[in-house]
């Protein structure tokens, strides 16, 4: 039974898709491999007997191959994933989505980035839309109006910046959308657009989101 004041929250990514506008991995390195990680997070709806908290709810690690040179539509490389378990948080608040697009080389740092995931309050993200750069946590940006299209943002992880601090493999650059949780269940086709620092790749995400 789910106490007062709580309510059951699952996520499910579904469905991914991946064009590649422009990619690069380095000369005479041939096609690039992208990784996305999906991640959700519920964060806010506090109660009188618990403050608000950030909690992880689901993440996944999708794979392309790119058989072909930019313009061209990356093929999933489909692996079985476990079904997302759902998760008891507070009512309110809202579900924060954040994709983080690698180019994947040795696997290390994508690896230890999806380990941190769960680190909920050691992650910062800001919009990359010319503002001044305001870096939030995540229990901030779940008290923002609600962001149904995805935007690139920044990120600041437990390790320090993604674009800073990876070494093994390539930081593309992130995206993220925040919805409030609501108790409906519902399904929607979100697309981000996501640009690398330099400009050398250009990748649009298409993924399917599931709220129960």
């Amino acid at each position: 039974m789910v106490p007062a004041g709580k309510r059951r929250l699952r996520v499910e990514f579904r469905s991914a898709g991946l064009e590649l506008l422009a990619g690069h991995d380095g000369f005479l390195r041939g096609h690039p491999e992208p990784a996305i990680v999906a991640i959700a997070y519920h964060a806010g709806g506090p109660t009188e007997s618990e403050p608000s908290r950030t909690q992880l709810v689901t993440r996944r690690l999708f794979r392309f191959s790119v058989g072909s040179n930019a313009p061209t539509l990356a093929a999933p490389i489909e692996r079985r994933q476990p079904r997302a378990r759902p998760l008891t948080v507070a009512t309110g608040g809202a579900v924060i989505v954040l994709l983080v697009a690698i180019e994947e080389d040795s696997g290390e740092d994508l690896r230890r980035l999806y380990e941190v995931c769960d680190r909920a309050d050691d992650f910062l993200l800001w919009p990359l839309d010319g503002r001044e750069v305001v870096p939030q946590h995540l229990e901030e940006i779940a008290n923002l109006a609600a962001q149904s299209e995805a935007v690139q943002v920044g990120v600041r992880g437990p390790d320090g910046p993604p674009i800073d601090t990876f070494s093994n493999d390539d930081y593309i650059g992130s995206a993220a959308l925040w919805v409030p949780t609501g108790n409906h269940k519902r399904t929607a086709d979100i697309t981000a657009t996501i640009r690398s620092r330099d400009r050398r790749n250009h990748w649009v995400v298409s993924l399917r989101v599931a709220i129960r």
